[in-house]
């Protein structure tokens, strides 16, 4: 797994888009951190069921596009399922803040790659095609954060790092 490092410092977080009604955000200082360049994998995840002995309900679960994908970022995992993972793999749950400093950067822009849409980089259905699967890991570089990361902020569901691991969909305590 490759590792980006996010450094210590102030950073714009929150919603402050022109034009989409309540608009918040605040001025956070973090300490610098590790945090993977891309979202767990299904096979990843596998690895840990293994090794752990966690019985996931892999068919209770599964998705219209099967687990058969296994370089597919995670899904369907709960919030102590991701817990145990980051456990099992030697890191911790990040914050909130922390997500959206490696995703965002510092000069609160919309997206990881700046304030202006770009269809090439992420994994959308604006194109006209349906998109019923998350794209595979690494499938958009141009998507990149302005520390390297490319976990889709949309679909991501566990992300990794050498001591920091989160579940974008669950927001955590400061």
């Amino acid at each position: 797994m490759e590792f980006v490092y996010v450094p210590s410092g102030e950073f714009a977080a929150g919603w402050a888009a022109p034009g989409f009604g309540r608009q918040t955000t605040r001025k956070i200082r973090l300490d610098g951190f590790w945090i993977a360049k891309n979202d767990v994998t299904v096979s990843q995840f596998f690895d840990y069921c293994a090794a752990s002995g966690y019985k996931f309900d892999w068919d209770g679960r599964r998705p219209d596009w099967f687990w058969e994908a296994d370089d597919r970022p995670m899904v369907a995992v709960t919030s102590e399922e991701a817990r145990a993972y980051c456990k099992w793999a030697g890191g911790d749950l990040p914050t909130e803040a922390q997500w959206e400093k490696a995703a965002r950067g510092t000069d609160g822009r919309l997206f990881p790659w700046g304030n202006d849409w770009q269809i090439n980089s992420c994994w959308c259905s604006q194109d006209g095609g349906e998109k019923t699967e998350p794209a595979p890991i690494g499938s958009f570089p141009k998507g990149a954060s302005p520390y390297g990361c490319l976990a889709d902020p949309i679909t991501a569901q566990i992300h990794v790092s050498r001591r920091i691991f989160v579940d974008p969909r669950i927001t955590h305590p400061e």
